[in-house]
């Protein structure tokens, strides 16, 4: 499904194509050819951006270049602009930035964000697993209960947008700018992570009386930390009730 805005923005791209085409009948100095092949080189890229600010910029650069007076200085300048943000230059952080900001799906990116997350996250847990057991037996932390915990939140939360994707489909297709979703994607599943721990350290400082058996601690708080990451709801309702059991003590 095609927004209105992606629809501006194939349409502005279409009648700047024109401009140019129509510049190319007639002689052209060799300093303004060269930045109009820049420009028509980039123009690909820019529609599969979709980013309705690069369209305004090429206009800018073929307003810059075929004015009575050329401003070859403002127009270059503006290509380089272009080709740093669709990362002309290849190179692994333009790589990675072309690879991530130009999806065409917005789904894609959400879930790119997601999937960047989760390795990122499980690198997290084993180097936390590693540095950290110490610490935690001084503050005398079980770390397994902790990292399943936390484990447990985050795919609670990567499994709940999982579960609600065809939804959210339509409310992404109207954002412009892709590192919203890809930034939405990389902290939820960290959001879910803290919502798990703390419902975690809620329930272990005996606010709430439960008997728990020893050798189902673990599954009690692997449920726990799902729960917490999979329902913002059901996180809010126990932050709620904390809130409400330490005014009341």
């Amino acid at each position: 499904m095609t927004s209105s805005i992606e629809k501006k923005h194939t349409e502005k791209l279409f009648l700047l194509t024109n401009k140019i085409n129509k510049r190319l009948l007639n002689d052209i100095e060799p300093t303004i050819e060269k930045n109009l092949s820049r420009l028509i080189k980039l123009l690909t890229d820019i529609e599969k951006s979709n980013d309705f600010v690069l369209v305004e910029k090429a206009e800018m650069v073929f307003t810059s270049l075929t004015k009575k007076k050329p401003n070859l200085e403002l127009a270059s300048e503006i290509l380089n602009d272009l080709e740093d943000r669709l990362s002309i230059n290849i190179g692994i952080i333009n790589f990675l930035y072309n690879f991530i900001f130009k999806l065409n799906s917005p789904l894609s990116i959400l879930l790119l964000g997601l999937g960047v997350n989760t390795i990122l996250g499980h690198l997290v847990v084993i180097l936390g697993y590693t540095f950290f057991k110490n610490l935690t037996t001084e503050l005398n932390l079980d770390i397994t209960i902790v990292l399943i915990t936390a484990l447990s939140g985050g795919w609670g939360a990567v499994i709940s947008i999982g579960v609600r994707l065809h939804n959210l489909q339509n409310r992404f297709y109207d954002i412009i700018d892709h590192r919203v979703l890809f930034l939405t994607g990389f902290f939820k599943p960290v959001i879910g992570v803290f919502f798990a721990v703390f419902s975690a350290a809620f329930f272990m400082s005996g606010f709430i009386p439960i008997s728990i058996k020893p050798e189902s601690y673990k599954y009690f708080f692997a449920c726990l930390g799902f729960l917490s990451g999979f329902s913002e709801r059901f996180a809010k309702d126990i932050i709620t009730r904390a809130e409400k059991s330490i005014i009341e003590k």
